[in-house]
């Protein structure tokens, strides 16, 4: 819970606590979230990211998170959860050109928020049944992902193949052309991994 409030603080700005059993954001005096700012002054974080944060725990539902180990992250309804062993083979899967927590515990706690009736209420697989296609979640998490700079890269695929997501075009091409010829063993490598360049 402590690398998603922390993934969470650097990625909207935001500084949380826990309360109650509930996730709050800081305010002012005035009732106004306190975004925190660089050494020059501008805010940290993604805009949006901020915002979907705020309008998910200002929601007047109450949504159930958990932290499981096993069954894959996973948002519906009011409940989502986060794999902890599959968030992270994602960040020690992810290439050297990409920051690690670019499928990390703060990215992955919001995608599976948007998921639920806090936010979107989009079940999983609603979006796209085809690989390489992206859909509302993805897009927005991308939107994120650009205005935290480049090193987040940007997802290319909803759906994973054999736990491959690509992160650029090369990659999605690669993958769509080789998917019939590639063999098992070979698959292994490409596993939980995120990737800019693959080498097989």
């Amino acid at each position: 819970m402590d690398e998603i409030i922390e993934d969470l603080s650097e990625q909207t700005g935001l500084t949380y606590e826990i309360v109650d059993e509930k996730l709050e954001y800081k305010k002012d005096k005035d009732g106004n979230a306190i975004i925190s700012k660089d050494k020059d002054g501008k805010e940290i974080g993604s805009r949006i990211a901020r915002g979907l944060m705020i309008k998910a725990i200002d929601n007047p539902k109450v949504g159930l998170f958990k932290l499981v180990d096993e069954g894959g992250s996973n948002g519906e309804g009011l409940n989502f959860k986060i794999d902890v062993n599959e968030v992270n083979n994602f960040i020690s899967g992810a290439s050297d050109a990409l920051n690690n927590k670019t499928m990390g515990f703060g990215m992955t706690f919001m995608h599976e928020a948007l998921h639920t009736d806090l936010l979107y209420g989009e079940a999983h697989g609603s979006e796209s049944v085809k690989w390489g296609e992206t859909g509302r979640i993805v897009n927005t998490m991308n939107s994120i992902r650009k205005e935290l700079g480049s090193s987040y890269g940007q997802r290319l695929s909803y759906l994973s193949f054999n736990s491959f997501i690509p992160f650029d075009l090369e990659n999605k091409n690669y993958v769509l052309n080789h998917m019939k010829s590639l063999q098992q063993p070979a698959l292994v490598k490409l596993n939980f991994y995120i990737l800019e360049k693959v080498n097989l």
